[in-house]
């Protein structure tokens, strides 16, 4: 059985999945390589998990959700200036 992470091992881990979340989504280049990006990301209870999930549910319905932070919100933006608005793919 694996030892229990300590509080400082947990922020480690978190603040390393977020670096690779935000390097990899400002990589998109479309709508469709943010959904599979989105979709094929890390369950939302593992580390940075939430960061794709909450950018699941901004894509579905152009809605930040409550919670995020301002980074997260400046990435939505990044993506819409980028790519245009949102497309009805929402529901795979």
């Amino acid at each position: 059985m694996r030892k229990p992470r300590t509080l400082a091992e947990k922020t480690e881990a978190r603040s390393r999945a977020r670096a690779r979340f935000f390097a990899a989504a400002r990589a998109l280049t479309s709508w469709d390589h943010a959904w599979d990006f989105a979709y094929g990301g890390p369950r939302a209870i593992d580390d940075g998990g939430n960061l794709y999930t909450n950018l699941v549910y901004f894509m579905r319905g152009g809605i930040v959700p409550d919670g995020v932070d301002d980074e997260q919100v400046a990435l939505y933006r990044e993506l819409v200036q980028r790519f245009g608005n949102l497309t009805p793919r929402g529901f795979r």
